[in-house]
């Protein structure tokens, strides 16, 4: 109806535009609507009657698209770059960022991109932050904080690559970006595992007090008696803002990877011990996404790093930023009572629906990791919808089957 009534007051779509009909000498798209008409040779009724058609297909193609970015995990990223034209628009997402749902998934497939000032009010960086903050247990007596890198995870990078290769890193550290601040033992997890930020080296005044809030909520977790900044520009003034009553020494000569700029901080840090870096990042993450703490052998390469006891208990799926688990502690978290589903009597193939769920963890969200059990086999499995969706639907998907297990 909108589109109909917009034409008839003389209002033709032009992607994001409106435009007067007015304006235009002939109908500038090529659909079978408009194709070939110029609107000197039409009377006014049927100029509406041609843009009430071009409108209606307008709108049928944004709905289109709209549900293909729903099914990629991209709408967040279009309706933010929707915004810039549309106050309205910018008014009702904030609207939205204020909202807590628990139907918004904690991990996706789907790159972040944070390029606007609403980002920072993104479900995904307000959880991440704070769930953060709730999990992070450093334990080393020193910290090294370091600027972000635009590939991820950071340590792929090879700017960090090449400060691991010149200086022997044995300690805690913190990346810092925008509107992220992540913990290395963070750094597989989603958003700070697949997101995109514009990197200009101006940090404007909100940016910097934003970031420099959530550094200092970190570095307050941890007993550090020696802070190391290798950090320039717009991070060296977070570290500034955040950590002023703090003694910070700062390495960095210009470039953080000149000459001197390594000598420095390689002088700062050698005398400290390390410790297993991708044992933590297993027990940070499992923190992070089920309130529990695994604990083994880490094994592989990074980032295709395993967790193991007698066999594999678990990995990081890049692809969602989060833990995938395996028999050992899928029955850890049915025990526990940890985002289970409680199944009907029957053997899922590679789906379960709503139908044959009885039960299911109220804290479960879209794209979490999940365990489901019966009293023949127990599994593992992906979410795609909320546990209280689960429970409450008659109809529907609700958990696609990773692998089971019979139960002896």
């Amino acid at each position: 109806l909108m589109a109909i009534a917009k034409a008839y007051s003389g209002i033709y779509f032009m992607g994001d535009l409106e435009v007067n009909l007015e304006r235009l000498e002939k109908f500038p798209c090529n659909c079978e609507f408009c194709r070939g008409q110029e609107l000197k040779n039409l009377k006014k009724e049927e100029a509406y009657e041609i843009s009430a058609k071009h409108n209606t297909e307008v709108l049928r193609q944004e709905v289109q698209k709209c549900r293909i970015l729903i099914e990629e995990e991209n709408l967040r990223n279009y309706v933010e770059a929707k915004t810039k034209m549309s106050p309205e628009l910018t008014a009702l997402l904030r609207f939205s960022d204020f909202e807590e749902s628990k139907f918004f998934p904690r991990f996706r497939k789907s790159k972040c991109y944070f390029n606007s000032q609403e980002s920072v009010n993104r479900f995904e960086v307000k959880y991440f932050l704070q769930r953060v903050v709730d999990c992070y247990e450093p334990k080393t007596e020193a910290l090294l904080l370091l600027p972000c890198t635009a590939k991820k995870p950071y340590l792929t990078s090879k700017t960090h690559r090449a400060i691991r290769e010149a200086v022997k890193v044995n300690l805690n550290e913190i990346i810092i970006s925008s509107p992220l601040v992540v913990p290395r033992e963070f750094e597989l997890i989603y958003p700070a595992v697949n997101y995109d930020t514009p990197v200009t080296g101006y940090w404007s005044e909100e940016e910097i007090e934003f970031v420099a809030r959530w550094l200092r909520k970190l570095v307050e977790k941890g007993r550090f008696e020696k802070i190391v900044a290798h950090v320039e520009g717009g991070y060296k003034k977070v570290v500034e803002r955040a950590l002023a009553d703090y003694e910070v020494k700062f390495t960095a000569e210009g470039n953080i990877l000149s000459k001197e700029s390594l000598k420095n901080l390689k002088k700062e840090l050698e005398s400290f011990d390390g410790y297993d870096l991708f044992l933590e990042m297993f027990r940070h993450a499992s923190r992070y996404q089920f309130e529990l703490e695994f604990d083994g052998i880490a094994k592989g390469r990074y980032p295709e790093i395993e967790l193991h006891r007698k066999e594999r208990i678990a990995r990081f799926d890049l692809k969602y930023g989060n833990l995938d688990v395996y028999g050992e502690i899928a029955m850890e978290l049915i025990k526990k009572g940890k985002y289970a589903v409680e199944i009907d009597d029957f053997e899922p193939s590679s789906t379960i629906f709503c139908a044959g769920i009885r039960n299911a963890d109220e804290n479960i969200r879209p794209n979490d990791v999940v365990v489901f059990y019966n009293s023949i086999l127990y599994g593992i499995g992906i979410a795609r919808i909320s546990g209280k969706e689960m429970v409450e639907a008659e109809k529907g998907v609700a958990i696609e089957v990773r692998r089971k297990y019979r139960l002896s």
